[in-house]
């Protein structure tokens, strides 16, 4: 199979109603929400939509890449909302996810941001497995667009499927790894902090110009690193047992 990656530069455009979600841990939506007012809403690119738990809803107002949502440090994945699915019958069901996934806004995401083939891999999110349903939807999703491959190993994208008030939200996530973001990173640390949570408590602590940061409980020293980046340090100090 062609290998594939997401292209964080490239531009959408054309879509005005296109309904994007900052998914991150509850309780950090609040986080969120400040970080993206501040860097996309106040200069007209982005509308906050509305906060929710786990997720921040965003409608963008002009062109944007990928790279514009990942300035922001606070969430953890872009989902694109490609469909709202009843949670009925399975067979019904799976033909109106997988209608979702072969959509004109959903291909025109992949086509835009995909170098190389269309993969992506389902996942009814906290449903478990699910792999008689992940099939049906797979199959289905295959007749009407054969081009679309499924590909839970590799693939660059995922459909994640979200439990909702009103049914599934089907959302595209691209699977960017590493995260971009965290690009000072060289090695995974036994219980070190959630990316997205190290630069929220960065943001919960402020900033100051030319202030000395002590972290006494660094671990892996996230949050230091989060408040470097963050500017305006003259000292870092971590220590640990």
């Amino acid at each position: 199979t062609q290998p594939s990656s997401i292209c964080l530069d490239r531009v959408i455009e054309g879509r005005p109603r296109l309904r994007i979600h900052l998914r991150c841990r509850r309780g950090l939506e609040g986080f969120v929400r400040d970080e993206a007012q501040a860097a996309l809403a106040a200069r007209g690119r982005f509308r906050l939509l509305e906060t929710r738990p786990g997720y921040v809803a965003l409608l963008p107002l002009a062109p944007f890449s990928l790279a514009d949502l990942y300035q922001l440090r606070c969430f953890a994945s872009v989902n694109f909302v490609v469909g709202l699915v009843k949670d009925d019958a399975p067979d019904a069901r799976a033909g109106a996810v997988a209608a979702a996934i072969t959509s004109p806004l959903a291909r025109h995401l992949f086509t835009t941001l995909t170098d190389g083939s269309h993969r992506y891999r389902l996942d009814f999110v906290g449903r478990g497995h699910q792999r008689a349903a992940v099939q049906q939807v797979v199959a289905r999703a295959y007749t009407q667009c054969p081009d679309l491959l499924n590909d839970p190993r590799g693939a660059p994208w995922s459909v994640d499927l979200h439990d909702t008030p009103h049914g599934l939200s089907v959302e595209l996530r691209p699977r960017l790894s590493p995260d971009p973001r965290m690009f000072y990173r060289t090695d995974d640390v036994a219980a070190a902090s959630h990316p997205p949570l190290a630069a929220s408590m960065a943001r919960l602590a402020g900033r100051l110009d030319d202030e000395v940061v002590w972290d006494p409980f660094c671990g892996s020293g996230l949050e230091l690193v989060e408040c470097a980046l963050r500017g305006g340090v003259q000292h870092l100090f971590g220590s640990d047992i």
